[in-house]
């Protein structure tokens, strides 16, 4: 759907590199993997059954195999770090498989980090399998951690625990 200019497939999921030009817009579609969309620049945005996102540089959009969904780049067009992750590895991910339920954007945050390294090494001319897998595997666990967003009360799970800690009277 947009150009692939680097790509790394191993066991259930592979990583890609790609640019989508810019004033482009992707007709309702769905993949059959789930996937990881990290933007590194430009402008990107999906809709998900009416609801529209912008996904702004740096942060990430996940999505469960299946959803229907359109995308829409900026006048700039975006570049993106794109995960498929086919179901068996997103089972064997504890803790990432539940963010990969529904769909969301998160903020990066740390593994914007990661993303980036992971592009250069991407773009390297002699791959290294165990640095990609190992950062891969980095991104996803930030963006899950990041995920952890669905707490009644709307507020990250993390927070409760940093609550908790600071009311107990033994600490």
């Amino acid at each position: 759907l947009g150009a692939v200019s680097h790509r790394y497939q191993f066991d259930g999921a592979a990583v890609s590199l790609v640019t989508h030009d810019g004033g482009r817009v992707l007709p309702r579609h769905a993949h059959s993997a789930s996937s990881l969309t990290v933007v590194l620049g430009g402008e990107y945005g999906e809709d998900i059954e009416g609801r529209y996102r912008v996904v702004p540089p740096m942060d990430a959009a996940l999505k469960p195999a299946g959803i229907l969904h359109s995308n829409k780049f900026g006048r700039r067009g975006a570049l993106c770090l794109l995960f498929e992750l086919q179901a068996t590895t997103i089972e064997s991910l504890v803790g990432a498989s539940a963010a990969l339920e529904v769909p969301r954007t998160v903020s990066s945050g740390p593994a914007s980090t990661s993303a980036i390294e992971l592009a250069l090494e991407l773009r390297r001319e002699r791959l290294e399998p165990l640095a990609i897998e190992s950062l891969t595997a980095e991104c996803l666990s930030f963006v899950a951690r990041q995920a952890d967003l669905d707490q009644s009360d709307g507020s990250a799970s993390w927070l409760s625990r940093i609550r908790d800690v600071l009311h107990d009277p033994h600490t």
